[in-house]
This record gives structure tokens, C-alpha cells and sequence, in this order.
């Protein structure tokens, strides 16, 4: 996917969160300590976060983080798993990491999570017009922007 291409789905989904904000809709539960994504965190993403869906803007997707090796793999577990309740296709979208908070999106939902040790810090749940109508319920994630 070409830079302009990408850039222009992220102002999609940014404008999509925007109107939500605008409409008064406010996710359940507690955050507060939001760390605003700038242009310069985008450009040279902090090893530790996963800001867009390749990572980078070049789309690499690679991550510098060198604790998961090929000779350590084999002995990896789970440190937490989180159920959305949502089931079906809903879950296509790639997780996105700032700051130590994980951003997941079904169908209609957005969920923050503590990465660390995937408590629950919000749901935001869009209610569905029952009139409308669409191919499928999936979403292709959540871009994060300034205090977005």
C-alpha cells in the first residue's frame, strides 16, 4: 500500500473517532494517563510501541525488540488472554500498542487493555443503526493521533 494510500485510510478512521467525540459518545471505564501520538512518534516509532498496522510508515512491519529469538520460541506461553465476547469474522483487525496500551476493534467495539497484563481499561461499543446495511461487520482497526 502506497504511503498516500495508507495515509489517507488513517484520516478515514481518524475522522470516523473524531465524529464519535463529536457526538458525545465516551467509552465505559477509566483512562487517563493517554500518551498523544505526534507526527514524530509515527516517523520513529518507539521499539516498544506498534502505532499503525505495519509499524512504520514504510509498512516493514518488523519489530527491533530482540527478547523473541528463534532459539527461544519454542518456549514461549501466554502471559494473558483477553475474550472480547465478540464472535465470528469481527476479529480481523491488527492490535495497536502506545505506551503501554493495547487498542483492539471488532465489529463494533474498540477496547483499550493494560498490554502488560491485558486488564481492561475501556470499551467503547458503537450501537448499529438496524437499518443498516453493509457486506460484513468487520473493521480495519483504529489509528491513533494526538489525544485521539
Amino acid at each position: 500500500m502506497s504511503i498516500n494510500r495508507y495515509v489517507k485510510c488513517r484520516i478515514v478512521v481518524l475522522l470516523t473517532a473524531l465524529l464519535l467525540v463529536s457526538l458525545g459518545q465516551t467509552p465505559e471505564g477509566q483512562f487517563s494517563d493517554f500518551v498523544p501520538v505526534t507526527d514524530a512518534m509515527l516517523q520513529r516509532p518507539s521499539p516498544d510501541d506498534w502505532l499503525m498496522w505495519r509499524r512504520t510508515l514504510n509498512g516493514w512491519g518488523y519489530s527491533p525488540l530482540h527478547q523473541i529469538r528463534s532459539q527461544n520460541v519454542v518456549d514461549l506461553k501466554p502471559a494473558w488472554v483477553f475474550s472480547t465476547g465478540v464472535y465470528g469474522e469481527h476479529h480481523q483487525a491488527p492490535p495497536i500498542v502506545n505506551d503501554g496500551t493495547m487498542f483492539i476493534t471488532t465489529g463494533a467495539h474498540v477496547i483499550a487493555l493494560n498490554a502488560e497484563d491485558g486488564t481492561l481499561l475501556w470499551r467503547y461499543v458503537r450501537e448499529v443503526p438496524a437499518d443498516l446495511r453493509r457486506p460484513h461487520s468487520t473493521n480495519r482497526g483504529v489509528g491513533l493521533y494526538e489525544d485521539k
